[in-house]
């Protein structure tokens, strides 16, 4: 039972220099820190579409970690269209040594890096090793002040507090004490500590239709000024239906590159048999993808990886 601040400092200590990665657990106001050992791994490489938002995401990053004043970041958009994925990926750059192998499928593949000056390599050569990532329910959103006064303590690494999903209804109030904390407070925001979130919505706090238009007025100008809180808004969309295909094409030569590595494989494609078998395969399956994206009312590069493990778990649709 936390009785003070030192409670929860106690309750949530964790060996940061061993951990890279954790994720905060409140259950039944059972509260601890999960480490993380096992990190979901996404390569920039399988983001296609996403060039934008991965460089705008990737710079603040570095910036954060070169010392320099660095913004928080909300990504918005429709649900499926990456928005967690590029958050992991920019992020794993810097968790990792960039010459890292990242496993993925049962095979290797080197990261790519995205370009950076001489200057902001050599400041990443001495903070990269210092970032930690914790990752934050946003159920528990009420935490966040008293993990902002914790961490900030700690001033050996650099903290990205990870929250996916962020909402809240416009009669929920439970988002002022996270404003203050943000931005508008006494106390000055921790030159360690940003926060990463993502929303569907771009504005945060959902308006009631039943509400009259001076409340409305006001729910929109209280919206507002909260998500002026995350000075950096990155915008996701759905896709059409090309870059749907061309999504579902990557996944497919990805697939059959797999396939060609392993060793008790029969397969043994080179790149241009590669890319002359997955047009083949695609052409197969492309009205079944298309059909499936209509059924589920989204078309995002998540619903084009899962057709495709449906596809290849045999699974009829």
């Amino acid at each position: 039972m936390m009785r003070n601040f030192k409670d929860f400092q106690e309750i949530i200590h964790i060996d940061w220099k061993s951990t890279k990665v954790a994720i905060f657990r409140n259950i039944h106001n059972f509260i601890y820190l999960h480490q993380i050992n096992e990190f979901d791994f996404c390569m920039i490489d399988d983001l296609l579409g996403l060039e934008s938002q991965i460089q705008l995401l990737d710079s603040n990053t570095l910036a954060f970690l070169s010392g320099k004043k660095a913004l928080n970041a909300l990504l918005w958009g429709a649900r499926g269209c990456g928005k967690s994925s590029v958050v992991k990926a920019v992020l794993a750059q810097y968790l990792f040594d960039k010459t890292y192998k990242i496993p993925k499928n049962g095979n290797y593949h080197a990261k790519k890096c995205i370009e950076s000056t001489s200057q902001d390599i050599q400041n990443i050569s001495i903070h990269s090793n210092k970032l930690r990532v914790l990752q934050l329910d946003s159920n528990d959103i009420s935490f966040l002040p008293l993990l902002f006064d914790s961490l900030r303590q700690i001033q050996d690494f650099y903290f990205v507090i990870f929250c996916d999903d962020i909402a809240f209804c416009n009669n929920d109030w439970g988002y002022h004490g996270l404003k203050s904390i943000l931005e508008g407070s006494f106390e000055r925001p921790p030159n360690n500590i940003l926060l990463y979130a993502t929303s569907n919505l771009r504005h945060i706090i959902s308006e009631n239709e039943h509400n009259n238009s001076l409340h409305i007025q006001d729910s929109l100008h209280e919206s507002m000024s909260f998500s002026d809180r995350f000075p950096l808004s990155i915008g996701f969309y759905t896709l059409g239906q090309k870059e749907y295909l061309e999504v579902l094409l990557h996944l497919i030569k990805n697939h059959l590159h797999n396939q060609s590595l392993q060793a008790h494989s029969k397969i043994t494609l080179e790149n241009n048999n590669i890319d002359r078998e997955s047009q083949n395969i695609l052409e197969k399956i492309k009205q079944q993808a298309i059909n499936f994206a209509t059924k589920i009312g989204n078309r995002s590069p998540r619903s084009a990886k899962d057709f495709f493990t449906l596809y290849l778990n045999g699974t009829k649709l």
